[in-house]
């Protein structure tokens, strides 16, 4: 108020507007401070205070006559338009100062001030002297003493600054809605206070199996969940141990089981963060579907124990065959070396009267009753499924290896059933 009877003695006394005390919009304060106001020192003290303050003031103030034309306008309103003082006086405000596109609308605002003496507001353009635009924030008050005789000043704040930051936020805001609500990934947010959701993309109502938003919204994460977690836990309770833990650590990652409505279940890798919002919180979700590949995994585990299983009883067969081979081998091959001993130790009773064959027999029947022997024969027809005349020759080859002293050939002539072996040769 104080501002407005400022401006109102600072205009009367500048530009010398008669203003009749009983003009129903024009307030006696005027006149009253203007009657008295004189050439005293006083009087233009007074003057140059009010010229001050309006010049000093960091809003813009303009003062526009009844036919349009601009009347004064303060330092900061010249310095942000890059006009001087004498640039400005008596030109037209509209075609000088306002952009073409609000020109209309400003001529409709200035007419009903200057019929109706009332005060108004809005917001405009101003046109700087370089072409730049600025946004500004209008007061305007009328000061008439007739219908033609007077003017009116505006009073504005360069809100271009503000003007920017709200439309780079509202287009931020446009921008972060357009790709919640056509991102492919499921997206919700739960409210924490109520664990209940407050918001989902279209990705999310698809993937939960619901036809609406509002199907979704006021659900629990129980309600869209399957009884029993992976690890046999009740999801209601599961779901507030990962909520306190998001809130806690500021984000999780975990695996999931839902359950849609129709009662299939899915499953789901969750990443769970929180946030705050006017001083609530918040919790919001994406959801990545991984039925495909636990199903994978579910088969890849029973093939694996089917695979093991197999081994093992493959393995058993093994050992069983072997088992079986080794004591059929190990009960012909005794036989076998039994009758041979029995026949050696006849022949070595029939030719006691040469030393030679007979050292060779005992030589032979002392492989016989040694273990090594039967051993080495049996896991020789077994292991490497030679016949039992190559066991033979590898038995004279390795025999001889190992007793060099005594080193025996025989021949054995089969025209005759039990007729004693020729030595041809031994060394003892």
């Amino acid at each position: 108020m104080l501002f407005v009877l400022a401006m109102r003695t600072f205009c009367a006394r500048t530009f010398e507007v008669p203003n009749p005390a009983n003009h129903p919009m024009a307030p006696q304060a005027p006149d009253q401070v203007a009657s008295k106001v004189d050439d005293t020192e006083d009087g233009r003290q007074e003057k140059e205070f009010y010229r001050t303050l309006v010049q000093l003031s960091p809003a813009f103030i303009v003062a526009i006559g009844a036919d349009g034309k601009t009347v004064m306008m303060n330092d900061s309103m010249l310095r942000a338009l890059g006009y001087l003082e004498e640039e400005v006086v008596g030109k037209d405000y509209l075609s000088t100062f306002v952009p073409e596109e609000d020109r209309e609308l400003l001529a409709g605002i200035f007419a009903q001030i200057v019929e109706r003496r009332e005060q108004a507001a809005n917001v405009n353009a101003l046109l700087a002297k370089d072409g730049r635009k600025l946004i500004c924030e209008w007061r305007a008050t009328p000061v008439f003493s007739g219908k033609q005789n007077g003017f009116f000043f505006r009073v504005g704040l360069d809100i271009t600054e503000r003007k920017q930051m709200e439309e780079s936020l509202l287009a931020s805001k446009i921008f972060r809605k357009r790709i919640f609500e056509t991102s492919r990934i499921p997206i919700g947010v739960i409210d924490v206070a109520t664990a209940r959701f407050v918001d989902c993309n279209p990705a999310a109502i698809h993937i939960y199996g619901f036809s609406s938003r509002e199907e979704v919204l006021g659900k629990t994460p129980a309600d869209i969940s399957a009884p029993i977690q992976y690890d046999g836990t009740p999801s209601a309770e599961k779901a507030r141990f990962y909520n306190e833990k998001a809130l806690k650590d500021g984000a999780v990652i975990f695996e999931w089981r839902h359950m849609r409505p129709h009662g299939e279940v899915w499953d789901a890798e969750v990443h769970l963060m929180s946030f705050q919002h006017d001083g609530r919180e918040f919790l919001q979700f994406t959801l990545l579907d991984i039925t495909g590949r636990k199903k994978a995994e579910d088969a890849l585990i029973q093939s694996q124990a089917q695979l093991r299983a197999l081994s093992g009883h493959l393995e058993k067969l093994r050992e069983d065959e072997r088992t079986r081979i080794s004591r059929e081998i190990h009960d012909e091959l005794g036989q076998m070396l039994t009758g041979i001993k029995m026949d050696l130790r006849s022949l070595a009773a029939c030719r006691t009267e040469k030393a030679a064959p007979r050292a060779a027999f005992f030589y032979f029947f002392e492989f016989c009753e040694h273990s090594d022997g039967v051993r080495w024969f049996r896991n020789q027809a077994m292991w490497f499924s030679v016949s039992f005349s190559s066991a033979r020759s590898e038995w004279r080859h390795r025999f001889s290896r190992s007793r060099p002293t005594r080193r025996v050939f025989l021949r054995f002539d089969g025209h005759q059933a039990m007729k004693p072996a020729q030595v041809v040769g031994h060394t003892d």
